[in-house]
């Protein structure tokens, strides 16, 4: 198992020994989260913890099955009164002179960022 970014987002690629193939297991939230190993409580098993968190997901422990790269089971904590489905995590790039800079933006669902972009143009 190996975890790396992939235009700033995390990916985790599984490499079959058998049969020297590699695979990406799907990550919650699209992939906007940020990923670590977890410790198994058993040594010899096939399944791989994995801690996920995001902007509206505190931490989420996902354990993955290794044979079939699927997961197994999962335990979610998410802050009081939110419901992390309520809302978009966006990964935009803003120019600033000569770089692009990543930004992340969190919006409620309701919320259309493309009526508020005017007004903080005409703002300036």
């Amino acid at each position: 198992m190996v975890s790396v970014k992939r235009q700033g987002r995390p990916v985790v690629i599984i490499h079959n020994r058998v049969s020297k193939s590699n695979s990406e297991l799907p990550l919650p939230n699209g992939g906007n989260c940020v990923v670590r190993p977890d410790s198994n409580p058993q040594f010899d098993t096939s399944t791989v913890r994995l801690c996920f968190s995001s902007p509206v997901h505190l931490e989420s422990t996902i354990e993955y099955n290794m044979a079939t790269q699927t997961p197994h089971k999962s335990w979610t904590s998410t802050p009081l009164h939110i419901n992390p489905d309520d809302y978009v995590i966006q990964h935009e790039r803003a120019s600033s002179d000569r770089l692009q800079v990543p930004v992340t933006l969190i919006r409620h669902k309701s919320i259309s960022l493309a009526s508020h972009i005017g007004t903080c143009e005409r703002r300036r």
